[in-house]
């Protein structure tokens, strides 16, 4: 589903020929699509301004596979997740409801792979209120009724 939204997307190729653009473009989607897709599904509550706002991270992430040294998958993963959040409409933190606050910590650690202290820095919160909202929604199984 995301591989057709990205075709469909109209992402002007940055650099080289069309088709590595759309190679790197499916490369994004293969390995971080559905861990990106389950972040913002946290995040907002419509599937479909969730599924277009990773289309348009992963739209943007071509510059970072075409680097003269590639970004590691990893480090990929974390950079799109904070992408993605930024693109969901972000609030600070202390605007949430704890629930939300925690729900949204777990998330980003969990499918985007950030540390508590990027989360922390993400969330503009101390890396001591993050480790509690990670422990109380962990507790709670936050993620699992997703």
């Amino acid at each position: 589903m995301l591989n057709t939204r990205l075709r469909d997307s109209g992402a002007e190729p940055t650099i080289g020929a069309p088709v590595a653009t759309e190679l790197a473009a499916e490369t994004i989607c293969d390995q971080h699509g559905a861990a990106l897709f389950a972040l913002a599904s946290v995040l907002v509550s419509d599937r479909g301004f969730a599924e277009a706002a990773v289309v348009n991270v992963i739209s943007a992430g071509f510059p970072a596979t075409s680097m003269a040294v590639p970004m590691p998958v990893a480090e990929m993963r974390r950079h799109l997740a904070k992408r993605v959040y930024l693109s969901c409409g972000s609030r600070p933190a202390e605007g949430k409801a704890v629930a939300a606050q925690e729900q949204t910590a777990l998330a980003l650690t969990h499918y985007g792979h950030l540390t508590y202290r990027a989360v922390a820095d993400l969330l503009g919160l101390s890396g001591a209120e993050v480790a509690r909202c990670l422990e109380s929604a962990l507790r709670r199984g936050a993620l699992g009724a997703q």
